[in-house]
């Protein structure tokens, strides 16, 4: 596999993710397993004791929470649920989510540097830069909280202005006498475009600072960045709609092929099988999320920090010049011993 000596186009960066995982899939699957199946199990187990007990009471299954008897499951049920889903389930995906993504990242840049890798080496390494990764994600947690809430703030200020606007029109045309059917039908439509404006408005706008501030992870375990942010800002200037179009392309591959799965699914006759094997379908699908994310970023060290050059020198080319950034690295990686063990890239 070629390094990242150039940068590549959105399909070049798909096609390249597609290879590294079909290449690692069993490293990359076992990874994922290990630190994040026994959550991940967890979860879909309840969410089927819940579905089960949703179907007993109108005669179509039953589970272990039935025995709360049949007017519906005790408080101790509901605790025990709440629980597991609203505090176990979270805080687990929280400690573990930062060393499952530190996997991927080591084994992308391994693979596109053609390094052997082991899944301890994977394992072992998966917690190095641990609390930083930990503290930034709760940071950037709290961050996109406040993004998200100011985003929906000034979009509804701006849409009661144009709801107001749109009710004065509508009067008005009452006013003139026009057809009632006609104009109940324009407000409608009227209605739903402003409410699929509102919701696409929400989701582009906070989509865009999390593309713009989420490559943080990377910087922090790949390069060590004490200022991951600041790096993940940089990176993606100028690269939003390229970034975002990849992620378009892979939610819509996944959303067809999970829809083919839940349809699968619902016609088994075994709920809890059922409920396994959507666990087991989003962990495999899980890892070539993630390496997207690693190609990407290792594809923007390239464009903004001149780690092309690096790779010049590294393959032979002795007049390449030496691109230098202001923080004394070389395409944005410090040059001496690394402590995961894996060459800087």
């Amino acid at each position: 596999m070629e390094p990242f000596a150039k940068p590549m186009g959105v399909g070049a960066i798909l096609d390249r993710s597609f290879q590294i995982y079909r290449k690692h899939f069993i490293l990359a699957f076992a990874s994922i397993l290990i630190l994040l199946g026994p959550g991940y199990f967890l979860m879909q187990y309840f969410t089927y004791q819940v579905n089960a007990h949703s179907q007993n009471e109108y005669g179509f299954g039953s589970s272990w929470l039935d025995s709360s008897g049949a007017s519906g499951m005790s408080d101790q049920s509901y605790g025990v649920f709440a629980l597991v889903m609203l505090l176990i389930i979270p805080l687990y995906m929280l400690v573990f989510g930062p060393p499952v993504i530190s996997t991927q990242l080591h084994l992308t840049r391994a693979a596109s540097q053609n390094q052997n890798v082991s899944l301890g080496k994977l394992l072992k390494n998966s917690f190095v830069h641990y609390w930083p990764a930990l503290g930034n994600s709760l940071l950037f947690g709290l961050v996109m909280i406040g993004i998200y809430m100011g985003i929906v703030i000034v979009v509804v200020i701006v849409f009661i202005i144009i709801g107001l606007l749109t009710s004065l029109i509508g009067v008005g045309l009452f006013q003139f006498d026009f057809n009632i059917l006609g104009t109940s039908i324009i407000l409608i439509a009227l209605a739903v475009i402003i409410y699929a404006l509102f919701i696409s408005g929400i989701i582009i706008l906070l989509g865009y600072f999390v593309m713009r501030l989420g490559f943080y992870l990377a910087a922090i375990f790949l390069n060590h960045d004490r200022h991951p942010f600041k790096r993940s800002w940089r990176l993606t200037k100028g690269n939003f709609w390229r970034i975002f179009s990849i992620y378009l392309v892979m939610t819509l591959v996944f959303m067809v092929f999970n829809t083919q799965i839940y349809i699968f699914t619902a016609l088994v006759k075994m709920p809890l099988l059922g409920q396994l094997v959507n666990a087991l379908i989003g962990m495999l699908i899980m890892p070539m999320q993630m390496i997207a994310y690693g190609v990407t970023y290792l594809d923007l060290l390239v464009r903004r920090e001149g780690t092309d050059v690096e790779q010049m020198l590294k393959l032979g080319y002795g007049n390449a010049p030496t691109l230098q950034t202001p923080d004394g690295t070389i395409g944005g990686t410090k040059l001496g011993d690394d402590e995961d063990g894996y060459p800087r890239g």
